[in-house]
């Protein structure tokens, strides 16, 4: 593939597909457990924690108080997954 004259070695565009599939699929996964385990809360709201605690950000809708045990786990185990092990399998190896 080639970007802004540059050659993009095609491993290094599958690499970072999956780094975004994944990405996308544990927030989808955070905010399907969390909009599980509290039901009452808006969609929006929900995705927009699993997406701040992916990216370890900070940011919050003010809701993370008003979650249960098991939404703050997912939000938990999001952030830890997020700390290094998808980006860690992503790196040149050389």
């Amino acid at each position: 593939m080639e970007a802004f004259s540059r050659e993009i070695a095609s491993k290094s565009v599958r690499e970072a597909f999956g780094v975004m599939l994944l990405s996308f699929l544990v927030i989808g996964l955070t905010t399907l457990a969390v909009s599980y385990f509290n039901p009452e809360m808006q969609l929006p709201a929900v995705a927009f924690e699993a997406f701040s605690a992916f990216s370890t950000v900070g940011l919050s809708l003010g809701i993370t108080g008003d979650l249960s045990a098991g939404s703050k786990v997912a939000i938990i185990i999001t952030m830890f997954l997020e700390s290094g092990h998808l980006h860690t399998h992503s790196q040149h190896r050389g």
